[in-house]
């Protein structure tokens, strides 16, 4: 298999994982326009941790995509438009659906017990690689 396939192939793959955490997303956010009970918070927390785990899985797909891109352009058998091309494809898809995201930790919650928890788990989404809830 040439390069250029590998680097292809890599990009179908993290093209897959970026459409499951899209669509997880956007169904949670379909279904939940706020947090009103426990059920609804569990529900945020396992969206939650699909979006964390495919964040892992995309990055050391897309890392693997980059050495096999600088590896290849220096060997001259990709070209320097190709890497560009598909990288830049992920830095819009990623700005697409920051706002998504954003939506999704700024939701109502309505039982002020579930606050906290709402916040934590938003707090560990955007800092922290694993979910530690």
């Amino acid at each position: 298999m040439s390069l250029l396939s590998w680097y292809l192939l890599l990009f179908v793959l993290a093209l897959i994982n970026f459409s499951v955490a899209v669509v997880k997303l956007k169904s949670f956010l379909n279904e939940y326009s706020s947090i009103r009970y426990i059920g609804d918070l569990i529900n945020f927390k396992s969206m939650v941790r699909v979006q964390m785990y495919s964040a892992l899985l995309q990055t050391v797909i897309l890392g693997a995509a980059l050495i096999i891109g600088v590896f290849g352009i220096l060997k001259g058998e990709l070209s320097l438009m190709i890497v560009l091309a598909l990288n830049g494809v992920f830095m819009l898809l990623g700005k697409l659906l920051k706002g998504t995201e954003e939506k999704a930790r700024s939701l109502t919650v309505n039982d002020d017990r579930l606050v906290t928890d709402y916040r934590d788990a938003c707090r560990t989404w955007m800092h922290k690689p694993f979910p530690d809830f």
